[in-house]
């Protein structure tokens, strides 16, 4: 392979668009190349992005850089090679020659012979080789603006986008996003998944019923409670979304509050059923009751008058007078003082 071949393949295509320069000659410009920077051609592939994914974006880019710079049809063809699959680029081209006859036809209604040979058919509008336009004559100035009104409207042709709903319904107000931007990504999903222009009658219906459908819950539920549908405008719609969505602050903090004040009530209730369960400290126990115990034998549950053990005979004689009976019952035991202490010790 010889050096130029080589050189040709292996260095990117420099962008040459047409820049004024004054000359000296009758203070006259003509229009040279200028290429583009490295920065200036990925700025222009980023501002593109995917013609497949989002046309419309491609397309709105594309008319900005013919407006930003004077493309020649290298320029124009770069471009095209660069950003779009062979198959895109190929349709598109032929939808631009077809609406560069389309133009023909139409310029030549009652126009004569000789003017209609002077218009241009679409393949000599959208040449596959490059032209030898004059970009410094009248002439070549207009065919190089009919050329990229061509391509933009091959562009536009050349797209068929098949409707996605499933999309768009994938589309859910998030909690902390305030209604208006939410309607706006409703606005470019409809664009974007579907044909149907959002501001036509049929697109806002379609965007009514998502608004009300896809909204944040405390949304939705306010809409729907105030009978709020389709048949209110957008706008009144939007309206009330907003007083619910600046309003939740003051509905949480009064959520807040209730639920403190249930808590409240909850654990006093508590402490009352807790203070009810405890007995009192200084209550009065009857006999048989726990926590009494017989004077005699010892055991709870009976009071020493009560008590089984008291009847039953001592096993040993009264020390006092020798007889069948316990000394503290003894007839002739003598009382005095100290004898009740003794027969506490006895």
């Amino acid at each position: 392979m010889c050096r130029a071949a080589r050189e040709t393949e292996e260095q990117p295509h420099k962008l040459l668009p047409l820049y004024e320069t004054p000359t000296r000659r009758n203070n006259q410009s003509v229009r040279v190349n200028k290429p583009f920077s490295y920065q200036e051609i990925q700025r222009i592939k980023e501002d593109l992005g995917d013609y497949l994914e989002d046309p419309e974006k491609y397309i709105r880019a594309f008319k900005g850089v013919t407006l930003l710079y004077d493309l020649t049809w290298k320029d124009v063809m770069y471009i095209l090679e660069q950003t779009l699959t062979p198959k895109s680029k190929t349709r598109v081209l032929g939808k631009a020659v077809a609406y560069g006859d389309e133009w023909l036809g139409n310029e030549s209604v009652g126009k004569r012979e000789n003017k209609v040979a002077a218009l241009p058919t679409g393949n000599q509008v959208v040449p596959t080789i490059e032209s030898d336009w004059n970009y410094n004559t009248a002439k070549g100035r207009w065919d190089q603006s009919h050329f990229v009104r061509c391509i933009l409207e091959g562009l536009r042709q050349a797209h068929s986008k098949p409707s996605n709903y499933g999309k768009l319904a994938d589309i859910e107000q998030e909690e902390k996003e305030a209604p208006g931007k939410f309607l706006d990504r409703l606005r470019e999903g409809l664009r974007r998944f579907t044909e149907i222009d959002p501001e036509s009658e049929e697109g806002k219906v379609i965007l009514k019923d998502r608004f009300l459908t896809q909204s944040a819950p405390d949304v939705r539920s306010k809409l729907l409670k105030q009978a709020y549908g389709p048949n209110q405008s957008l706008d009144t719609l939007l309206q009330l979304a907003q007083t619910v969505y600046y309003g939740r602050e003051y509905e949480e903090k009064k959520e807040r509050e209730k639920k403190k004040k249930k808590e409240k009530a909850e654990a006093f209730t508590m402490a009352m059923k807790n203070v009810l369960k405890q007995p009192e400290k200084n209550a009065q126990r009857g006999p048989g009751e726990k926590g009494w115990a017989c004077y005699y034998c010892g055991k709870e549950g009976h009071l020493k008058r009560d008590c089984p053990q008291a009847s039953k005979l001592p096993q040993a004689p009264c020390p006092v007078c020798k007889g069948p009976h316990w000394k503290r019952d003894c007839p002739q035991r003598c009382r005095s003082p100290g004898s009740d202490s003794q027969d506490n010790q006895d």
